[in-house]
């Protein structure tokens, strides 16, 4: 069944629908303090990156780890809206506008226009210029990896702004070697042998992007029309060494996406935004391995996945302080996928080569965002979500889900510098399609089954935050964070009549608790003048019923304890800023059907260097890694499940990272 009806019929309602418009100066919401251009001075910006970083006591969210189909999350908009590409994060999108572009930056705290379910409480809204204003950039960057090849990356970028037109477009090529990738060493104990085996390993991985991004906008019948286009092929190729083993990934893939969004306004406080885009993406898999004394074995799988969404909001501000919003989208996802497994042995190949899916959602939303007064404001929200999923694999089937995701947030300013915020939130989690498909990892031989009977994890999340504002610059925030989940989207053992296979499945309801801790220290009234200290920490648990072993433990991939410490300062005697960044790495455990593995990182540290010898000219150091960063992997692995506890074999592998630098240039015109 084709979607592109739908998607022609949506573009047609686009076209007929009433004007709408959008405020550029984001209205209804409790707002902060507004900064202009002129205070980021000091800090000789080069992008609204840059400018965004350098905003006191804000704590800059690039949203990576929460996309959606409208486009890029995190806590920052551009004249009011999220930048729409799916394609970039936030970093990327603020990292192409040159600081000459923006007029001012705005502090919102609390509801935004936008209300999504996962709101940040507060959220810095970019002003741009709309004054007659082109800009230009290039930057050269390159990775230099101690005896190897540098991996060089070039971007040119042209921006215009002028009344009632803009263009944006965007020229690149980046190449990035894998920082996970290393040499290192394998011990393996085997049940019944007597002393263990050694194994010499040796990784590497390299990826490649090419991009051409197309963004104009353009005033029409009384509202702006933007639309948008981008082109990313892209490959990573992986090259491993474990013994006299040899294995080979290739992968290609090329993203396409395109996209219209039209926004005027309906009357006196009332706007109407209407969006739709399409996404597509083509990837294929080639492995190989090949031993001295074992079979070659060959694994590929190619896939096409392709999002179609059309979006239609409306806010009203029946009063000052008071929005009211309400909208309707529809998203359809398909996902192709086949995979073929072959060796010259009788190796167990996965049970599930071929797949189809396709996701439907439907969305109705209801919000309100109320200052109450100087001290307090209230959101309230409720989304009915409606799903719709089609496969077939090695089952065929449809399943309906519908969710209900109630939202409400009070925030309280007893003073100008103390702030509360509490917010209860449902949210339901996406499906990940690559979930459907089986995998066979070439190098530890694990098959990894598709799960056909996969449901969205739901969630109830209560949090709490306390934040305080000192020495005018300085911040701290302590948030604390209860999830009650159902459907918890874990490891499952799959049972077939001949074998059992590890998959990702739901394994009952579970609890989270975290608590997250972020403090910045200016260092003026530490004697270190235009100088700022950055500590973020967070502390995590959780509790699930292990579906093996029927025992409790925490959930698959969880960090109990993450810091990272910073420190940046400006030199502009010297057109210059230094600093450096210290992390604890990460470790985490994780809970197979006959297998559990823990992974470990050691701290990673960096420094950097940025000067700037003439007004539109950075020229930019970074030490990485200066540590030198050891990675950890131990595996258990059992005799049938895990629930024998009868061991049969062991391993512990330890690589080293090497450290690197990156050098780039940014020239403005």
């Amino acid at each position: 069944m084709s979607s592109k009806p739908t998607l022609i019929a949506c573009l047609l309602g686009l076209a007929l629908a009433p004007p709408a418009a959008w405020a550029q100066d984001v209205a209804g919401v409790a707002r902060g303090q507004s900064y202009a251009a002129d205070y980021f001075a000091q800090f000789q910006p080069a992008t609204a990156l840059d400018m965004v970083q350098h905003l006191p006591g804000f704590n800059f969210d690039d949203g990576r780890s929460a996309r959606a189909a409208a486009g890029a999350q995190g806590n920052v908009l551009v004249d009011g809206k999220r930048p729409a590409s799916t394609l970039d994060s936030l970093s990327d999108t603020l990292g192409r506008i040159p600081a000459a572009s923006v007029l001012r930056i705005e502090i919102i705290n609390g509801g935004v226009p936008e209300g999504g379910a996962q709101e940040p409480a507060s959220t810095a809204n970019v002003v741009l210029k709309s004054s007659d204003i082109q800009t230009g950039s290039l930057r050269l960057a390159s990775f230099v990896m101690p005896g190897g090849a540098p991996h060089p990356s070039a971007e040119i970028r042209y921006s215009m702004r002028q009344p009632g037109r803009s263009l944006d477009l965007a020229l690149g090529r980046s190449s990035s070697p894998d920082l996970g990738q290393g040499q290192g060493h394998r011990t393996t104990w085997t049940a019944g042998r007597a002393t263990p085996t050694e194994t010499d390993i040796r990784t590497q991985g390299v990826g490649a992007t090419q991009s051409l991004k197309l963004d104009y906008g353009q005033d029409l019948l009384g509202g702006q029309l933007r639309s948008d286009f981008a082109v990313l092929p892209s490959n990573f190729r992986f090259r491993g060494q474990q013994g006299a083993t040899q294995v080979r990934n290739d992968h290609d893939a090329l993203d396409v996406e395109r996209g219209l969004d039209y926004t005027r306004a309906l009357g006196q406080g009332t706007n109407l935004e209407l969006k739709a885009r399409h996404h597509r993406t083509d990837s294929l898999d080639l492995s190989r391995s090949t031993s001295d004394g074992d079979a070659s074995r060959y694994w590929s799988s190619n896939a096409t996945s392709t999002e179609q969404f059309v979006l239609g909001q409306l806010h009203w501000q029946p009063a000052q302080g008071l929005v009211i919003r309400g909208g309707l989208e529809h998203a359809v996802n398909d996902n192709v996928s086949h995979s073929l497994y072959q060796a010259n042995d009788d190796g167990i190949a996965p049970p599930s080569s071929a797949a189809w899916v396709r996701q439907q959602r439907s969305e109705g939303q209801l919000s309100s965002a109320w200052q109450m007064n100087a001290a307090t404001s209230v959101e309230a929200g409720w989304r009915l979500e409606r799903w719709s999923l089609s496969q077939r694999s090695d089952t065929a089937g449809e399943r309906e889900f519908s969710h209900a995701k109630p939202r409400l947030q009070l925030s309280w300013s007893p003073t100008s510098s103390v702030q509360m915020r509490l917010r209860l939130d449902r949210e339901v989690s996406r499906l990940n399609v690559n979930d459907f498909v089986s995998s066979i990892g070439l190098l530890d031989k694990v098959v990894t089954a598709g799960n056909a009977d996969l449901v969205p994890t739901k969630t109830w999340l209560t949090e709490g935050i306390l934040a305080y504002r000192f020495w005018d610059k300085g911040a701290a925030e302590l948030t604390y964070a209860h999830s009650r989940i159902s459907d918890v989207t874990d490891r499952v053992p799959i049972r077939t009549v001949d074998a059992i296979y590890d998959a990702s499945g739901n394994i009952g309801d579970g609890t989270a608790d975290s608590v997250t801790g972020q403090l910045s220290v200016p260092t003026d009234q530490l004697a270190i003048q235009q100088g700022a200290l950055k500590l973020a920490t967070t502390w995590k648990t959780s509790r699930v019923t292990d579906p093996t072993t029927l025992s409790t433990r925490r959930m698959s991939g969880e960090q109990a304890l993450s810091w990272k410490f910073e420190f940046a300062q400006e030199l502009p005697r010297q057109k210059s800023a230094w600093g450096f960044a210290i992390d604890n790495g990460w470790a985490s455990e994780g809970w197979q059907v006959a297998q559990r593995d823990a992974s470990s990182g050691s701290g990673w540290v960096k420094a950097f260097v940025h000067f700037r010898p003439a007004a539109k000219t950075t020229l930019s150091l970074e030490l990485n890694n200066l540590a030198g960063r050891s990675i950890t992997y131990d595996r258990t692995h059992y005799t049938g499940d895990r629930s024998s506890g009868s061991v049969d074999l062991t391993e512990h592998t330890a690589t080293r990272v090497p450290a690197f630098a990156v050098v780039s240039i940014r020239q403005e015109w």
